[in-house]
């Protein structure tokens, strides 16, 4: 049985010791027959790293030489070579999928550079030719082509690149005037929702999975500050607190047999982002001038939904997972768990009211609660 089976199932013998399943005799039985769990190792790791850290470095470099000697290179040189590079990074990965190398190595190492490659030829083929200098079109491209890789090559590092990719997009989308709308940043994370899935169902503590869940709750936090069109002032608590204790409560459910920070990110980033958010709920600051009375009106009215959307939806969600960790006895889990909850009541206490009262017994039920 695979090292990764033999951990899920260690994971599951004592529940089933619980609910009387199997006896205590029987468990140390299987463990006796299958094992313990190996070592991850060292050595394998050792070459993952170098693969990943020279096809960064090789596929940098080719641009960087490139780019030093630009102007002295002709245009259909120039554009001979944008193709040249990305076509030996297409032939690199049609070789390890033709040859089957099921490495780690080679497939992280090949997707990194074709992932790098594809957005280098776009970016010498548009500055040779005088195209469109649009940063958004110029990513949003890069991104759509590159994302076939993640499921060809099942390689992480590329759904990384795309996951920080999309983000940086909706950014740019957002922009620091607020002239555009990031809502197409939805849909583009969908799109890898599938891969990063297939990584956490059958091992959440696999490498690929873990570095999978930290890349996405990196993501998630930053882009939806970024999303968010804010029209109604102190939403984006309940939309946080809602995100937070669901990624906390599924990852207790999932990763909770580690003793590991680093196998358990969705503890660790749910976990930590509800403390911060809770310490920033004991200021009055925080519950000044929030609700509908004080409603924004913004460029993009229509984006507003979004924010409606995301409240009312990982409310709903947050309220399930506290009611599962409710009726599985778990106290730690149901205490966080019961954030969201709080700060959807007296989100709608302080907007409806909207006096001092009310935010002074919102600083007093979140100092009470934090502590």
């Amino acid at each position: 049985m695979d090292n990764k089976h033999i951990r899920w199932l260690y994971g599951q013998l004592p529940d089933l010791i619980t609910k009387g399943v199997l006896d205590a005799a029987t468990a140390d039985k299987m463990r006796s027959h299958y094992g313990p769990v190996q070592a991850p190792n060292s050595r394998r790791w050792l070459i993952l790293a170098f693969s990943i850290i020279g096809a960064l470095l090789i596929g940098g470099g080719v641009i960087l030489i490139i780019g030093h000697n630009w102007d002295e290179l002709s245009r259909p040189l120039r554009a001979g070579i944008s193709l040249a590079l990305l076509l030996t990074a297409q032939a690199l990965c049609w070789w390890v999928l033709y040859t089957g190398r099921d490495g780690a190595a080679w497939r992280e190492g090949a997707g990194t550079f074709a992932v790098l490659a594809v957005g280098g030829c776009f970016a010498m083929i548009a500055q040779t030719y005088h195209l469109s200098d649009d940063f958004g079109g110029f990513m949003l491209t890069w991104m759509l082509m590159s994302l076939p890789l993640v499921y060809l090559l099942n390689a992480v590092v590329p759904a990384i690149i795309y996951l920080a990719g999309i983000t940086g997009w909706a950014a740019h989308m957002q922009g620091w005037e607020g002239m555009g709308q990031a809502v197409g940043f939805w849909p583009l994370l969908a799109l890898v929702l599938p891969y990063i899935y297939r990584q956490v169902r059958p091992d959440p503590y696999h490498p690929r999975a873990v570095w999978s869940l930290w890349a996405l709750g990196v993501c998630l936090c930053v882009a939806m500050s970024i999303c968010l069109e804010k029209t109604i002032p102190g939403m984006w608590l309940i939309v946080y607190t809602g995100f937070l204790a669901s990624f906390y409560l599924a990852g207790a459910f999932r990763q909770d047999s580690s003793k590991s920070v680093w196998r358990r990110p969705m503890l660790f980033i749910g976990g930590a982002g509800l403390l911060i958010i809770a310490f920033i709920q004991t200021f009055k600051d925080t519950w000044e001038r929030i609700g509908w009375h004080h409603y924004s009106e913004r460029l993009h009215p229509w984006a507003a939904a979004q924010d409606y959307c995301l409240a009312a939806g990982l409310t709903v969600l947050a309220i399930v997972m506290f009611m599962k960790s409710f009726r599985a006895g778990r106290p730690f889990q149901v205490v966080l768990g019961l954030q969201p909850i709080l700060t959807f009541i007296i989100f709608g206490a302080a907007g409806f009211f909207d006096n001092d009262a009310v935010q002074a017994l919102a600083m007093l039920v979140f100092n009470g609660y934090l502590l």
